[in-house]
């Protein structure tokens, strides 16, 4: 099997980590522990803590790993100042408690009727700091569905869902708005969901089918977005 190896540029120094496995995802998480996480192709999730020694080189210790499928995990993303990972694999979302590497949702995410959401292609955390712990998924049948963290009890709880009428190539939440992005045989065109009232609003931006979309948000809900001339507005 190739090895992999992370590489990481700290005060001008250049360090490795290296890998005896095929890596699929890298994500770090500060907020409450130093700790990096890294996915591989056969469904296993890796924790490592790091350090930085006297001699200002960085420490890397392997704390434990978890098996959640049998594919790769496709996307891994950390919620900050929960201590919570989502990661996307083999169609399901996963949550997991990062310093124990446990699973904290046995059944999956439900629906607002106890069943299980199944085929999950995408999913987004919301970046507003006035809504810590939200994520959103995004099922195959073009189909949202947001839930929020409840740190007391220790796992999530369904808020609401939304039809969104195709699969976006490219999304971010922030807030009560789901920015998205949808691909077509000539070009890529923006649109904002407005969760809390349930109205989509088209948005005067387009990009070239030679170029993927890209969608950041900020804090304070504004918009950044890849347009055909290369400039974020």
């Amino acid at each position: 099997m190739q090895s992999a190896r992370i590489v990481v540029f700290s005060q001008s120094q250049r360090e490795e980590l290296p890998l005896s496995f095929k890596l699929s995802v890298v994500e770090v998480d500060d907020s409450l522990t130093r700790s990096l996480y890294v996915g591989d192709q056969t469904g296993k999730l890796l924790r490592y803590s790091f350090s930085r020694l006297p001699n200002g080189s960085m420490k890397y210790t392997l704390e434990g790993e978890i098996k959640l499928s049998g594919k790769k995990i496709d996307a891994l993303r950390a919620i900050p100042y929960t201590g919570i990972l989502i990661a996307l694999t083999d169609g399901q979302a996963l949550a997991i408690q990062g310093s124990k590497l446990q699973r904290i949702v046995d059944d999956g995410f439900l629906d607002e009727g106890g069943k299980r959401v199944k085929n999950i292609i995408q999913f987004a955390i919301n970046e507003s700091s006035k809504c810590i712990g939200q994520i959103l998924l995004v099922s195959k049948k073009s189909l949202v569905y947001v839930y929020a963290f409840d740190q007391a009890a220790q796992r999530f709880t369904f808020k609401q869902a939304a039809a969104i009428g195709d699969l976006p190539s490219a999304l971010a939440f922030t807030g009560e708005s789901l920015a998205m992005a949808f691909k077509d045989s000539t070009h890529s065109e923006y649109q904002i969901l407005d969760l809390k009232e349930g109205r989509p609003l088209a948005l005067n931006v387009t990009v070239p089918k030679d170029r993927d979309p890209l969608i950041k948000v900020t804090d304070e809900g504004e918009l950044m977005l890849l347009t055909s001339n290369n400039i974020c507005i």
